[in-house]
């Protein structure tokens, strides 16, 4: 579907203006005062339901262009909410490290704590 919308130079509406297939990639995916992928897949999916509308003189005929458009903006979309779920865990993943390196910190000052004067005396005296 990419290659047919670079092939066919999809442009998409925006506020803004029209952009390229390229361009949705640096798209937010909301926010912006509009200026986002969640507005044109609105967008699209609002030109798809009016292209579905019956006409009662003229036969109605969709348009796959829209339908491919739209495929393409939620696939970005999926993408970019994989990545920054994958930043979560990302983050979330450091944080425990973190935690637990502090643990591990702590568990062993508990054990040099515990051993006698001469014990550590004596490991003073290896590592000096």
């Amino acid at each position: 579907m990419y290659k047919t919308a670079l092939k066919n130079q999809y442009l998409y509406r925006t506020k803004r203006g029209s952009i390229t297939t390229q361009d949705l990639f640096d798209l937010p995916l909301s926010g912006n005062n509009g200026f986002n992928l969640d507005q044109v897949a609105k967008d699209i999916d609002a030109d798809i339901t009016q292209d579905k509308r019956p006409s009662f003189v003229e036969p109605t005929q969709e348009n796959p262009t829209n339908a491919n458009k739209l495929k393409i903006v939620k696939d970005i979309i999926k993408d970019k909410l994989d990545a920054k779920d994958a930043l979560k865990v990302k983050a979330a993943n450091a944080a425990k490290r973190e935690q637990i390196l502090r643990l591990l910190a702590a568990k062993q000052d508990d054990a040099l704590a515990a051993k006698s004067e001469a014990e550590l005396l004596k490991e003073l005296e290896e590592i000096t």
